[in-house]
């Protein structure tokens, strides 16, 4: 192993209070676990907006994130670096069939699903919605209440990635979640407002 990736390694296990073989089993496994579901598109597409986001700042060496005029032009090269990939053909909407018990057809985020297909825009909320949701709430849940959710939903990798992921992405992302978020959908400012709140991890409200 050359020198410095294992000072690299060793200083990423220590970080975390594990040895050096624990990080290196522990860092093939997420490997060999993307590339088994890997999206190839997404693959692809993900390097595509890495390369956006080291070309934006040029020979300056800033921060695309925390510099408002890189974060802006990075905006904006990722909307024109998507709309120059467009498939083919017609956008067509739709809306889904809701069947099942009247419990389900009376349910609001049921509906608030189905007419999310109806269009681009529905869809794209739909989505942004659940992601800032849970980008919101998973990074204050405590350890116990961590593992007890990836311990009831084990089935799913997915699910158990969001558990262990969305923290990670809290903190790459330099954000500090705010506590009360956790029990307050609406809110003004500039911190997030979500139409719907939508509880995707069993029945447990989360907990700082």
């Amino acid at each position: 192993m050359p020198d410095d990736l294992r000072a690299d390694l060793q200083a990423a296990a220590a970080k975390q209070g594990r040895t050096l073989t624990q990080e290196v089993i522990r860092r093939l496994r997420v490997s060999l676990r993307e590339d088994l579901r890997a999206d190839p598109a997404l693959r692809g597409l993900n390097f595509l907006i890495a390369q956006l986001a080291h070309h934006v700042v040029g020979p300056t060496q800033r921060d695309w994130r925390s510099v408002r005029f890189f974060y802006e032009a990075f905006k904006i090269a990722v909307c024109q670096l998507l709309n120059a990939l467009d498939p083919p053909g017609e956008i067509r909407g739709g809306k889904l069939t809701i069947k099942g018990p009247p419990s389900a057809a009376a349910n609001p985020s049921l509906h608030r699903y189905a007419a999310s297909f109806e269009s681009p825009e529905a869809r794209a909320a739909y989505t942004v919605d659940i992601v800032l949701s849970q980008f919101r709430d998973v990074p204050l849940w405590n350890d116990e209440l961590r593992k007890k959710q990836a311990r009831l939903i084990a089935g799913d990798s997915s699910l158990v990635d969001i558990i262990y992921g969305m923290p990670n992405a809290a903190r790459d992302l330099a954000i500090k979640p705010q506590s009360d978020l956790a029990t307050k959908p609406k809110s003004t400012g500039r911190k997030i407002t979500l139409d719907v709140k939508t509880t995707y991890w069993g029945n447990e409200e989360p907990k700082s």
